[in-house]
């Protein structure tokens, strides 16, 4: 590894997948998490005086950080993933994050990905964010709550929506603890700063201003509270790739941290799954005066996935919903798809899902996320009849009371998930018109239940439907 400019291999933070499609945060920060536990040393690099040891600078900028109340940081973060081989083989992201530090947990910081702005607070034992087009919309959304933050120290949330976007695959397995470690990697170590330069060991100077130490993964894990069998469960999902990672950090006078810099590359046995991604943060105004509260009450959404306004003003489909439900079943999601952005492309739909809540229980073992199979639902796609998109309506013939539409084959059925996991229930595909409303159906539910649902059709009423919301904070 060369000095400063060493590099190393990680999979891009944000950087969309093969289809286009931006990844969710939990997927860009459970792939940093698994590359850092391959690992085993993060290069970290210190830019002092030479004429203080290596030692004294990083005890000096431990100090400093250890002592510090608040500060201001600024991310650039720049991401490329795949290979050369052809148009859509590779893929590149940018973003800037933004935002106030108060130590040891509290921050709120803004997130610019380029076609959307995030926000986040954490405060108090619990993580706010929302989402918009712009940085000036976002005064219209309303705050989603996330009951947990990182147990030993890291900066809840200093990635936007870092910990809503850990659930459920790493955070229902690990707790508080995999949060805290999955911040601390999503953000470059801009979270849980002390525990980050509490686990640096064997700092060497490398030139003039320049020292270079290495991260003692396993301390750091510890220190956030991870268990030797949670450290057991991230390893064995990084499978094949191999990584290092480059931290440089500048600091000024009496171990003032200004800079901390982060380059990694990660390298897959398949090309397209490689990767570059670097961290550039700089730090200001520490220990000026920084407010930080949790959003009222009255501006939390409970129910994150479910778009009621925008469900509300769709008045050229004429919605329904079954009123018949099997038992704990409530609606989960409910989503308006435009024209630009439907499969169909040229019909407008509203997508809602129904379930039961309390039984979509993600497995304990994180390991085991890729076969976890959800709960039975039922799914519907409804959109005006006669569109270019609409399926034909045919098939084997298909009754629920007063209802009659047509089973579709799984395989044909596009709006369908296709295939069940090993284990899990199989899928039954409908297409059905009621009055002016056409109906693509996907349950996983049992025969009966289905047809007593889809019997029981009506008018969808926002007002009266279950809906599934989280429990607000104390």
């Amino acid at each position: 590894m060369s000095d400063i400019e060493s590099e190393t291999q990680i999979e891009a933070l944000d950087g969309p997948d093969a289809d286009g499609a931006k990844p969710t945060l939990a997927r860009a920060m459970l792939a940093i998490i698994v590359a850092m536990l391959l690992v085993g040393a993060v290069a970290a690099v210190i830019s002092r005086p030479s004429k203080t040891s290596p030692e004294k600078e990083l005890a000096s900028v431990r100090a400093y950080v250890s002592q510090a109340q608040t500060a201001h940081f600024v991310t650039e973060s720049a991401s490329v993933t795949g290979n050369d081989q052809g148009p859509g083989s590779s893929s590149s992201d940018r973003s800037t994050t933004e935002g106030d530090l108060r130590l040891p947990d509290d921050a709120h910081v803004f997130e610019n990905y380029g076609d959307g702005v995030s926000e986040t607070v954490a405060v108090k034992g619990a993580v706010y964010s929302r989402d918009a087009d712009t940085r000036a919309a976002l005064a219209t959304k309303g705050w989603v709550y996330n009951a947990f933050v990182p147990s030993s120290g890291g900066i809840a949330g200093a990635a936007s929506s870092a910990a809503s976007g850990l659930q459920p695959d790493v955070s229902a397995a690990l707790g508080s603890a995999g949060a805290a470690f999955a911040q601390v990697m999503a953000t470059g170590g801009d979270a849980g700063l002390p525990e980050v330069l509490g686990a640096l060991r064997d700092p060497v100077r490398v030139e003039t201003h320049v020292v270079r130490a290495t991260l003692d993964v396993d301390a750091l894990m510890q220190s956030l509270g991870l268990t030797a069998d949670q450290q057991r469960q991230l390893t064995q999902m990084a499978g094949d790739v191999t990584s290092t990672v480059t931290v440089t950090i500048t600091s000024g006078p009496k171990g003032r941290l200004d800079r901390m810099v982060w380059k990694a590359i990660e390298t897959a046995s398949d090309p397209a799954d490689s990767g570059t991604s670097t961290e550039d943060t700089r730090f200001s105004n520490w220990d000026a005066p920084v407010t930080i509260t949790a959003p009222s009450k009255d501006s939390l959404d409970l129910t994150p996935d479910v778009d009621e306004q925008g469900v509300a003003a769709v008045h050229d489909i004429g919605l329904l919903a079954p009123t018949t439900l099997p038992a704990g079943f409530k609606l989960t999601y409910a989503e308006v798809i435009p024209t630009d952005d439907s499969d169909n492309e040229q019909c407008r739909s509203v997508n809602i899902t129904f379930n039961d809540p309390a039984a979509d229980v993600p497995p304990a073992d994180p390991t085991k996320f890729d076969s976890y199979s959800p709960p039975p639902s039922i799914d519907i796609y409804e959109m005006v009849p006669g569109c270019a998109y609409a399926p034909k309506l045919e098939g084997q013939s298909y009754v629920a009371g007063p209802n009659r539409g047509f089973v579709v084959p799984t395989d044909q059925a596009s709006w369908g998930n296709g295939p069940p996991m090993p284990g899990g229930p199989a899928e039954t595909d409908i297409v059905m018109q009621v009055g002016n409303t056409l109906l693509e159906v996907a349950s996983t539910v049992g025969a009966d239940q289905l047809k007593a649902a889809l019997a029981s059709l009506a008018p969808l009423d926002m007002a009266t439907i279950p809906i599934d919301r989280m429990a607000p904070p104390a």
